[in-house]
């Protein structure tokens, strides 16, 4: 393996990794808050499509919640552990039908559930970006770990 191994055309493979990674987070970054925003915002509308009173009305957050710790939690030797990719498009994936069961429950135990898993996948996705962009960038990230 020789000097030039690293490099593929002009720019290091390194380089190139990086500027593939780093919008790809940024937009996660940026899908992930506006998933935080979701339950909030259409909490009004929930309450009058299921009536519900406000203690049920504000589960549908903290199930999101605590779909974040969970998912959170759970992510983390999973990420130490497996290719990062396959995990990432798996959280966008669930992240995208927990939203499309959201969207479409008949049942407020069925929009609970969607909230959690939506809340599951994104903590999951978060926790996995968290780690993946420290790491395209170890010389950044080095002095502040």
């Amino acid at each position: 393996m020789g000097f030039a191994s690293g490099f593929v055309g002009t720019v290091p493979y390194r380089a190139r990794y990086v500027m593939s990674v780093m919008p790809l987070a940024l937009l996660a970054f940026f899908a992930f808050g506006v998933t935080l925003a979701i339950p909030g915002a259409l909490q009004p509308a929930f309450a009058r499509a299921f009536g519900l009173d406000l203690a049920q009305s504000g589960a549908i957050a903290s199930a999101f919640m605590l779909g974040i710790l969970l998912g959170s939690l759970a992510s983390a030797p999973l990420v130490d552990r497996w290719p990062r990719r396959p995990l990432f498009a798996a959280g966008v994936a669930t992240c995208a039908l927990a939203l499309a069961g959201m969207g479409a429950a008949p049942s407020y135990a069925l929009l609970l559930a969607s909230a959690l898993g939506l809340g599951a996948a994104a903590g999951s996705y978060e926790t996995l970006l968290n780690a993946a962009v420290p790491e395209s960038q170890p010389e950044r990230a080095a002095p502040r770990l």
